[in-house]
């Protein structure tokens, strides 16, 4: 088993660095590039004037004339300030490692004091991520309320022009609303969106959002007939809505395996990991093969180790993702070890009775990195309790005696 698990992980490795490599980059001066949906003429290098919910306006030079490019054309952009030292690239870096409310403060800076438009929504979009990944769910909905407050829902994009990432910040807002548990509110943006999905410019894909914030509403209170209900009308494209497309179904994941239903969640678990696009983001990766590790824990172990280590050796996810998979893999670990133990073979042969013990070796480093984690997450206790219950190892020598301490009645004085 352990052979087996130590090819996988190195392939994962491998494979989660060689994408890291991969990552899309900027132009080589102080040009923009902007990615678009298309093999044949994948990128330009230019500078953006305006992204709008219907177009991306963008000149390849400083004096040339505008190009225009439809939104859903345009996967991605890429600012020449997010690549250049500085606060952007350090709150990229802090969240990419886990560390989010670093990365929120950090993306913070830009969104209230950026002096760029990019800097500001960008930055406020980003800032709310990271404090939805940390859990802080009311800063989240802060933050996206930056967004959110820059249009309206009375008008139309035509009568009040508004950024592409406007209708982003919108579902964001309505699911970090959901989950700090203030439905009320979530419901009355959810009106909104409906009632601006109906206007003559709306921006395409109102509708699907505002279903997807039904779905978080029904995730809230556990209530997973409804979520099924709204998920199955959410209609988004893992190219064209990136974003939205990688948080709406890995919430919906987690939520599932959460309400036990492993089955539910491992189909669209398998589903976003089969994605070319998920390929060159070793860090969202990383998120969903946790979720599919925690899915694998009940029905297959062996599995589900090869996944929960993969979060532990590679640089990316929260010390609350780590902790988790820590004590799950070592709990597994642990139960492996059992079953060797009480074969009659394993006592008969050496060779056969240091397999286990290697294990437990391994088990107990886990248990020990999750124990004293900066996590707040039960798993933490629990590896403690799973720890104390262990025990040192076999032929571990007994802890120190602190310096101080009485020795025991009839026992030679420390020398």
């Amino acid at each position: 088993m352990i052979r087996t698990i130590a090819s996988h992980l190195m392939i994962a490795i491998t494979l989660g660095f060689a994408s890291a490599g991969a990552r899309l980059a900027a132009a080589d001066d102080d040009r923009d590039r902007i990615i678009f949906n298309s093999a044949t003429a994948p990128k330009a290098d230019g500078y953006i004037v305006r992204e709008g919910s219907d177009e991306v306006v963008y000149k390849l030079g400083v004096n040339t004339g505008e190009q225009r490019k439809k939104t859903k054309e345009v996967r991605r952009i890429l600012y020449a300030g997010m690549v250049a030292d500085g606060v952007w690239k350090k709150a990229v870096d802090a969240k990419q490692r886990g560390r989010y409310e670093e990365g929120a403060e950090l993306f913070a800076q830009l969104a209230d004091a950026g002096t760029k438009d990019w800097e500001r929504i960008y930055g406020a979009y980003q800032e709310g991520e990271c404090w939805e990944l940390a859990r802080k769910y009311d800063d989240a909905a802060k933050a996206f309320q930056k967004i959110v407050k820059t249009a309206s829902f009375e008008k139309d994009d035509k009568e009040a022009p508004r950024h592409r990432l406007w209708i982003e910040g919108v579902y964001r807002l309505g699911v970090a609303l959901a989950e700090g548990k203030k439905s009320e509110e979530a419901i009355k943006l959810v009106d909104s969106l409906t009632g601006y999905a109906k206007l003559k410019n709306a921006s395409s894909g109102a509708e699907a959002r505002a279903n997807a914030v039904r779905a978080a509403i029904a995730a809230s209170t556990a209530d997973a007939i409804k979520l099924r209900e709204y998920e199955q009308k959410v209609i988004l494209n893992a190219v064209t809505d990136s974003d939205t497309w990688f948080h709406f179904y890995l919430f919906v994941a987690d939520t599932y395996r959460q309400l036990a239903k492993q089955k539910e969640a491992l189909k669209i678990v398998e589903r976003m990991i089969d994605e070319p696009s998920l390929g060159s983001d070793p860090s969202r990766k990383a998120q969903v093969e946790t979720i599919r590790g925690l899915c694998l824990v009940d029905t297959d172990p062996q599995g589900a180790i090869v996944e929960l280590l993969k979060i532990d050796l590679l640089p990316y996810g929260s010390e609350d993702q780590k902790c988790e998979a820590r004590y799950q893999a070592a709990r597994l670990l642990v139960a492996e070890a059992e079953k060797m133990n009480a074969r009659p073979e394993t006592a008969r042969d050496e060779r056969r009775a240091a397999f286990p013990k290697e294990i437990l070796r391994t088990a107990r480093l886990l248990l020990s990195a999750a124990a004293n984690a900066s996590s707040s997450v039960q798993a933490k206790a629990d590896s403690r309790a799973l720890l104390d219950k262990l025990g040192p190892e076999t032929g571990d020598a007994p802890p120190a005696t602190p310096p101080g301490t009485p020795a025991p009645t009839g026992a030679p004085p420390a020398p």
